[in-house]
């Protein structure tokens, strides 16, 4: 099957870039051609060999890069038609895009469509856009990642009922050799041996308010925080100056990161109920985290908020520990747990790996993809 992966701006810290470059390397692996279609800025000088080493990919997936220029009145109308053009001419069997105005145009254009969204719209032009699409053959459905956000869409678009997928991100089935060998040594060989790791983003709702407050009230433990943009850290490197066993990481890149990963004993996963994005779109409880596949993946314990949406994946004392969002002192009580009762951190680990083995891997979440589109 020739399969084109509409992708944003590329390399990109976003983690959506990531998530499509992931899929786009489990469908390669199953045997299909595969191409991802992306952005760039004039300046990029980035090939092909930049982009699948950056994304720790396959080099047999094809890269099209198309130069974006933004800030320019009416671009992105502009700019979807142009990329529409480009991905006909490639004369695929089926497109993966979060674009609307391309999914439009490509369908009326007799190219098979799924439309991938992982948050609600943030106008609401959008949803009458979307649909329009609902009862055109090339459109092969829309993929959420959560419940509660088929939920919402069914609410606005009740029409969508039978061409709407729940299928949870996913993670990459890791080498065991990479996982278990591979290390980096995170602190400067202090007294504290327990290292507790966050990986991802610093804006409100995330959780680092409670990671700060925990590395103040566990000081026989380390903290690190991996990721965050430049201008986040050093406001939380300014506001924890006196605090010696938090440690910020900055952002990793995919070769590198497994190593530190692996030097992480417990993972935490600190979502609020709110978790406010871009255009102040609050997603967090329609969320699924990239993250936490990554963390079930490693084969780590794993203390979560105790929220609906992380609930469908998660399930508390099976393949992790559930606490209340907020609560400081819960956190540090689980966290103590895991550290004493080696025999729970194992069995909910284990749990938490198997789950990304049999349900929860990127290539599962492809063969469904796939699925989807010969059913349709």
């Amino acid at each position: 099957m020739k399969i084109v992966l509409d992708i944003g701006i590329i390399p990109s810290k976003n983690a959506s870039t990531m998530q499509i470059t992931k899929m786009a390397n489990a469908f390669s692996y199953l045997n299909n051609d595969v191409t991802l279609i992306g952005n760039k800025h004039r300046t990029t000088l980035f090939n092909k060999c930049d982009i699948t080493n950056y994304y720790n990919i396959n080099n047999n997936i094809n890269i099209k890069l198309i130069i974006w220029i933004p800030r320019i009145p009416f671009y992105n109308e502009i700019y979807s038609i142009y990329k529409s053009k480009e991905i006909i001419k490639l004369s695929p069997d089926i497109v993966i895009t979060r674009n609307i105005r391309i999914l439009k145009i490509l369908i009326k254009n007799n190219i098979n469509v799924i439309f991938e969204y992982h948050h609600p719209f943030k106008d609401k032009s959008e949803y009458s856009i979307l649909e329009e699409c609902i009862n055109n053959n090339n459109f092969k459905g829309i993929i959420v990642i959560t419940k509660s956000l088929k939920n919402h869409f069914i609410k606005i678009l009740p029409n969508l009922i039978n061409k709407i997928y729940v299928l949870p991100d996913g993670a990459e089935i890791n080498n065991e050799n990479e996982t278990e060998t591979e290390t980096i040594s995170l602190t400067n060989n202090n007294n504290r041996n327990i290292n507790i790791g966050y990986i991802g983003s610093l804006y409100p709702g995330k959780g680092i308010e409670l990671i700060y407050k925990l590395s103040k009230i566990a000081k026989n433990y380390n903290f690190h925080v991996i990721g965050g943009n430049s201008k986040d850290i050093r406001k939380w490197e300014k506001v924890s100056s006196n605090i010696k066993n938090l440690y910020f990481h900055g952002f990793v890149n995919q070769i590198n990161l497994n190593k530190y990963k692996n030097a992480i004993d417990i993972f935490l996963l600190p979502n609020q109920e709110k978790i406010i994005i871009g255009d102040n779109i609050n997603i967090g409880e329609f969320t699924s985290p990239l993250k936490m596949f990554e963390y079930m993946a490693m084969g780590k314990p794993i203390v979560a908020s105790n929220l609906k949406v992380l609930k469908e994946i998660l399930i508390d004392r099976y393949n992790s520990l559930l606490v209340e969002a907020n609560d400081e002192n819960e956190w540090l009580n689980s966290i103590e747990e895991l550290v004493t009762d080696k025999t729970l951190a194992n069995f909910i680990s284990n749990n938490a790996k198997n789950d990304i083995i049999t349900k929860y891997s990127y290539d599962k979440r492809a063969e469904n993809i796939i699925e989807i589109c010969l059913k349709n």
